[in-house]
């Protein structure tokens, strides 16, 4: 391993956690925990365990390399940054509703059906996505692996980079999805897997212009995944790839258009520690 770099290290560490409990998670997929708790007791499906503590995968590959070509203070200091502007608060938080919003509205005027999901259940959904989903995934992906790809290349060729990866990463849990039906998944993962990359350089721009602060792009993963959650999925269900394809080019038309606008910029503070904001 001594010819690997940290960030191929890191993606194969990564990978391999992930890929072998999601897989390991569908072997297992009719059997379940039980759970007995005073007053209570519940089963616990072991694909659903398994597939939660996959995707803590980044984070904890992260937490065991950390002090490898990293500094863990950097890191910490790009966790705890909590001096941001507002704005960017924001941003994280609707920029998703946005973009889903005009995708369906774009997708429904050229004669396609939207379903909703449970609206009820969007803060529940936003904060289970945030302590167990994007805040593990987000660590990893732009606290670890962005800041270092970003010391030998340009902020778009590292997006691009990630976002390949990013996409790749998910594999087995989207083939677990689309299990039966290979050619309906090999042309989803081949739209996923562009989205992600698209996705991969508007999270490139927000860590970029909060100076490497993650919560932010915790915020934007976790937005980002409960929206897609409510109105994506469900259509995608019931209509096809339809809703997929024009949310995809919605994300690629925000990606190009902050890279013409120089959201892509890499300052100083971007790959090191970060500078207390102002």
């Amino acid at each position: 391993m001594s010819g690997f770099s940290p960030a191929r290290r890191f993606l194969l560490f990564t990978f391999v956690f992930s890929w072998s409990l999601w897989c390991l998670g569908s072997w297992l997929r009719a059997g379940a925990l039980r759970v007995k708790l005073p007053g209570v007791s519940f089963e616990l499906p072991f694909y659903d365990a398994f597939l939660w503590i996959g995707a803590f995968g980044p984070g904890f590959v992260t937490l065991f390399m950390v002090g490898e070509k990293e500094d863990p203070s950097s890191l910490w200091a790009r966790l705890t940054n909590w001096r941001v502007d507002q704005m960017w608060y924001s941003i994280a938080t609707f920029l998703p509703v946005g973009l889903v919003t005009f995708a369906t509205i774009a997708y429904a005027a050229s004669g396609g059906s939207v379903y909703w999901g449970a609206p009820t259940g969007y803060w529940s959904l936003f904060f289970i996505y945030l302590l167990l989903g994007s805040f593990w995934e987000e660590l990893g992906w732009r606290g670890f692996l962005l800041p270092m790809l970003l010391r030998t290349r340009d902020p778009l060729r590292a997006s691009l980079y990630l976002g390949v990866v990013w996409g790749l990463w998910h594999l087995p849990l989207r083939w677990g999805e689309w299990s039966g039906q290979p050619d309906a998944f090999f042309n989803f993962f081949l739209i996923f897997c562009i989205m992600t990359t698209g996705l991969a350089v508007i999270f490139t721009w927000m860590f970029l212009q909060t100076r490497g602060a993650l919560f932010p792009v915790i915020l934007l993963h976790a937005a980002f995944n409960v929206v897609v959650h409510l109105f994506v999925n469900p259509t995608t269900t019931s209509q096809g790839l339809g809703l997929v394809l024009w949310l995809t080019a919605t994300v690629w038309l925000a990606a190009l258009l902050i890279y013409r606008l120089g959201g892509l910029r890499k300052s100083a503070n971007s790959t090191g520690p970060l500078a207390t904001s102002h």
